[in-house]
């Protein structure tokens, strides 16, 4: 996403969505933020009507792909998104064995083992 450089306080945005593309994700995000920048422009959140349009400038990039989804967030919130992607209500003790899925999802499972004892609200 882009405004003027540097303005944002993020470094990226995770989402999760099956069915969604990178590029597609990422251009769906622009067109809400941009929505939402219009309809408060009259309230001086960017600036007194101020026209702020977000742009998709691209995926992650090639060196990116393949780290897991704790690289990007901390602890707490990655075992949020383990949770409500892969939680159903029901299956914790499979979850809690299933190594590929806490390697790739936490870098390990170690890793991911740990985290789900410290922070997950089953």
């Amino acid at each position: 996403m882009s405004g003027q450089e540097d303005s944002y306080p993020w470094d990226a945005i995770v989402t999760v969505d099956n069915n969604a593309t990178a590029a597609s994700a990422g251009k769906k995000i622009a067109q809400a933020f941009t929505k939402f920048a219009a309809e408060k422009k009259n309230r001086g959140l960017f600036g007194n009507n101020k026209i702020v349009e977000f742009v998709f400038k691209g995926a992650l990039p090639e060196e990116e792909k393949g780290r897991p989804l704790t690289y990007y967030l901390v602890d707490d919130d990655a075992v949020r998104v383990f949770l409500l992607v892969f939680y159903d209500g029901t299956n914790k003790k499979e979850l809690m064995e299933c190594g590929k899925l806490l390697k790739d999802f936490f870098g390990s499972m170690e890793i991911g083992l740990t985290l789900l004892e410290q922070y997950a609200k089953w």
